[in-house]
């Protein structure tokens, strides 16, 4: 069976870190990046299913990374992850996948990235697990 391929975008080294030990439980982490610049270099490069990206990184922020992955004719689902939720519906109209907040990152994480894999992510079905965690 497949291990679903993901790459990595976070500006933050411990978060990178974190990323990286959460998802490789179940998914093959194919590379780890710190900026949204070397995520669409790594994209093109690697062709991962899902990428999971930080919203806000230097050079290149998640949004404009995957608007630019999207204008080169590469639709790779994209869970966005930040600190601040407060832009999270307006990530997902411009095209996110799904998004989690890094407040929420150990119990939503896997979920969403397999969700996503599965064609089935959204911000309903994100926010009804958190509802019920609570």
């Amino acid at each position: 069976m497949h291990k679903l391929r993901v790459l990595i975008a976070d500006d933050h080294e411990a978060m990178r870190r974190l990323l990286v030990t959460i998802l490789s439980v179940q998914f093959t982490v194919v590379s780890a990046v710190p900026d949204g610049k070397s995520l669409v270099e790594a994209a093109l490069a690697l062709a991962p299913d899902v990428i999971v990206s930080d919203v806000s990184m230097p050079q290149m922020n998640g949004l404009q990374s995957m608007k630019e992955l999207r204008a080169k004719g590469h639709d790779i689902p994209f869970v966005l992850v930040s600190i601040d939720s407060r832009g999270s519906e307006e990530f997902i109209r411009q095209g996110a996948a799904a998004f989690v907040d890094k407040m929420d990152i150990q119990d939503e994480l896997l979920f969403a990235v397999r969700s996503v894999s599965e064609n089935m992510a959204s911000l309903s079905q994100i926010a009804d697990r958190q509802v019920k965690a609570a």
